[in-house]
């Protein structure tokens, strides 16, 4: 592993010529779309993790194929969005996401898709056993999993849920007026649901020259956040970046001395292709080299089994 230190990025280099949206909302038509489409294009490249790749694969798919099954959906109002952000919340509040009953609708239908995927027997296993589940014990199961707190008997729960989720959250995401976000202070969580970030963008085009966008794992919005800054305590100092020596630096770690946690950042310029969550799946070397320097990740990737990593 090799480190690059962090310094004062002229403002011509952070990309603010042209002032950047604040939040980028992410598009149904083609979010699962892309995440499918990367993760076998990485699979046919990485033959150790060829097998997970392709089922994240057939998950992202069946994520597109579920939204299509939705009952409509209930936005909170502008004026409450407006009231949650002027008090630091999220626009979504959390709560609203696993106790409404349309993930669960997803969910049936993910179950339903993944049926015939091939899979490890442990994943088929939780599949089965989600399908026969209550709804009242999924929401409980989802409350958890989105606090990051399950068993480990439970941890092979997980991608289905999770997936689950943020179709859930990325529909509901998608309906709301970009306008009614911000700006407000950038915090480490997403301003519209407010879950962490799953890895940060490096944006090329346009306005968004050289921008850095931190990537919700569960709803899939942006929100735009300064370079070489820590985005979970803020700290200007100690930032460093991390690679795997002899391998591609599109995917680096971004490492804080000042709170010892870490997140990756991915260059657009570099990986045209590349999508948030399933490029930090296809580099969990890199987790397993800076987790074993004493570096802590900011947050699971959702679709990862904890511990896995």
């Amino acid at each position: 592993m090799t480190a690059a230190k962090g310094g004062i990025v002229p403002q011509e280099e952070i990309g603010n010529v042209a002032t950047p949206p604040f939040v980028r909302l992410p598009s149904l038509t083609s979010a699962f779309q892309r995440r499918a489409t990367r993760a076998s294009q990485l699979a046919a490249q990485q033959k150790p993790l060829e097998g997970f790749l392709l089922f994240v694969s057939a998950l992202a798919r069946a994520q597109h194929a579920a939204l299509g099954k939705l009952p409509a959906g209930t936005l909170p109002g502008q004026q409450e969005i407006f009231e949650r952000r002027k008090r630091g919340a999220a626009a979504l509040a959390s709560d609203g996401l696993w106790s409404d009953p349309t993930w669960t609708v997803a969910l049936d239908a993910i179950l339903e898709s993944m049926a015939p995927v091939e899979k490890p027997e442990a994943a088929e296993a939780a599949r089965r056993r989600l399908v026969g589940m209550a709804v009242p014990e999924r929401q409980e199961l989802a409350r958890r999993v989105l606090d990051f707190d399950l068993s480990a008997e439970e941890r092979a729960l997980t991608p289905y849920v999770a997936a689950a989720l943020q179709v859930h959250a990325t529909r509901m995401a998608s309906l709301i007026d970009a306008q009614d976000i911000g700006p407000e202070e950038v915090t480490s969580l997403c301003p519209v649901c407010g879950s962490p970030p799953v890895a940060s963008l490096l944006h090329t085009m346009g306005n968004l020259q050289n921008t850095r966008f931190l990537s919700c794992g569960l709803c899939g919005s942006e929100w735009h956040c300064v370079r070489v800054k820590c985005s979970n305590c803020a700290s200007t100092k100690g930032i460093t970046y991390q690679v795997i020596e002899g391998q591609s630096d599109a995917v680096r770690a971004e490492t804080c001395d000042e709170c010892k946690t870490y997140l990756k950042i991915i260059s657009l310029e570099k990986e045209p292709d590349a999508e948030a969550v399933i490029d930090d799946l296809a580099t969990l070397g890199l987790d397993i080299l800076v987790s074993e320097a004493e570096w802590q990740r900011l947050a699971p990737n959702p679709l990862l089994t904890f511990g896995d990593a």
